[in-house]
């Protein structure tokens, strides 16, 4: 069912919203038009029926008057990321849904720096004013003018997807035997051409991705390499080996230009702060440590996890890192103070992959007890378990969308989840290993897994269905 949400502010426009929804539901029919006060069931979490309503919807319409930021002088009610409003349009501009401001009166589209980041894409929207007075219903004439061009649209696409009778599954792109013993670490270059994969053969590897050849190979370490991450120049990437020490190289020549000693154990887990040139190290000694990429010097050293400290996550543009440990925690960070901000879990077998979700307020885990866990980054809490794997999940990944993320195991099948939902998407079975590492490149589309028996797998993701991958 087609459906038109309406997002407003009571105390600012409930009136007008009012009148707009009775002429939409007019015309449409009650049941395709929602808005929040005779939508959403008592007892559940406005968040999750809200993104579960955006899933069905083909357009939201913000209904924006002079009180929608707040009271004039006030702080802006927009700046608390519990907002409902804020969550709403938020949610709504994160999945792509069409967004059409409605204008009550003579109010104007707010200016960017009025709203947070992560709305202000609605000021370039185009949208409609809608008066209260006598031309009321010339303004919702031409608004339902508007609303029909876009589900006749969005109907189209379904009609032409159904009679196409093709399942949105995974296809398999590529396989190749990448390492002659397990890969521990992928991670993909920004041209979406090349990729890394660091292996227990104590080798990083450059990969074409369109022809599967090897264009470098980064030898040095003198033990087996657990992590990569490359650099967003393209021309550098770190790695972390299970010889104590973190190392920087020269993806266009192969050759390392910096050694970072201090760890007492393996180093588990690498990232990178681009913003400021700092890098940042997860240890078997229990401990993460900050670096100076330009000097080699160490910044700043963070203890609390009492295992190892198994994945790195850095979130907001560098200002918060989140780390995950065999210890059964995930720890948020100010990577600049040391500061532990705050504590999660503690109380599930150990953690081995942590991955943050787009706008930096959730995040999710895999772990030993073969569960995917989502988490709000703001209250400490978890809210969402998705649970299905046979076996421990090695690895988790997020979309740009913020809508899914697929989780790997060692029972050798990846799936795809939906956040807001909960729901498995997709499953890729039918691989020869099972899973050490998995990333999503960045056109968005495809995936990049390594196995634990060396082989490399290239696929391009669906959005349901059950792939299985025959052997190579």
């Amino acid at each position: 069912m087609l459906k038109i949400m309406i997002s407003y502010r009571r105390s600012d426009s409930e009136a007008i919203t009012g009148r707009i929804f009775d002429r939409l539901a007019g015309h449409y029919g009650k049941s395709c038009v929602f808005r929040d006060i005779d939508g959403i069931p008592l007892g559940v979490d406005f968040r999750y029926h809200i993104a579960k309503v955006l899933d069905e919807s083909s357009v939201v319409l913000v209904v924006i008057g002079p009180r929608w930021i707040g009271r004039k002088g006030a702080q802006s009610r927009l700046s608390d990321p519990a907002d409902p409003v804020r969550i709403e349009v938020e949610t709504a501009l994160r999945k792509g849904v069409p967004v059409i401001p409605l204008l009550a009166g003579r109010v104007g589209i707010p200016k960017s720096e009025q709203l947070p980041e992560s709305l202000r894409d609605i000021t370039y929207r185009n949208g409609l004013r809608i008066d209260a007075g006598l031309d009321f219903d010339h303004h919702l004439d031409r608004l339902i003018q508007e609303i029909d061009a876009i589900l006749a649209s969005t109907t189209a696409a379904r009609v032409e997807e159904t009679q196409s009778g093709a399942e949105p599954v995974s296809a398999e792109l590529r396989r190749w035997k990448g390492h002659p013993k397990g890969v521990r670490s992928v991670a993909a270059l920004s041209d979406n051409r090349r990729a890394l994969s660091s292996a227990e053969d104590g080798t990083i590897r450059l990969w074409d991705l369109d022809t599967t050849q090897e264009l470098r190979r980064l030898e040095g370490h003198t033990s087996m390499v657990l992590s990569v991450a490359v650099l967003p120049n393209g021309d550098t990437a770190l790695s972390g080996s299970f010889d104590n020490t973190m190392r920087l190289w020269d993806l266009k020549t192969g050759t390392e230009l910096r050694r970072f000693e201090g760890h007492a154990k393996w180093v588990e887990a690498v990232a990178v702060l681009p913003e400021v040139r700092q890098a940042i190290s997860g240890s078997g000694d229990w401990t993460i440590r900050l670096w100076d990429l330009k000097t080699g010097a160490e910044l700043r050293h963070f203890a609390g996890h009492c295992g190892t400290v198994s994945s790195l996550a850095v979130l907001s543009a560098g200002q918060r890192v989140l780390s995950g440990s065999h210890d059964g925690s995930m720890r948020l960070w100010d990577p600049q103070t040391g500061e532990e901000l705050r504590r999660f879990g503690g109380n599930q077998p150990g953690i081995n992959s942590v991955a943050g979700v787009p706008g930096g307020r959730q995040a999710i885990s895999g772990s030993a007890d073969m569960s995917v866990r989502l988490w709000d980054l703001n209250r400490g809490t978890e809210l969402r378990r998705f649970e299905a794997h046979a076996s421990p999940v090695t690895s988790v990944a997020v979309f740009a969308d913020g809508r899914r993320a697929l989780s790997g195991s060692e029972d050798g099948i990846v799936r795809l989840w939906d956040l807001a939902t909960g729901a498995q998407l997709d499953q890729v079975e039918g691989l020869t290993g099972g899973v050490g590492s998995l990333t999503v490149l960045p056109d968005g589309r495809r995936v990049l897994c390594g196995l634990s028996d060396g082989t490399l797998c290239l696929w391009e993701m669906g959005t349901g269905g059950n792939s299985r991958f025959g052997a190579p």
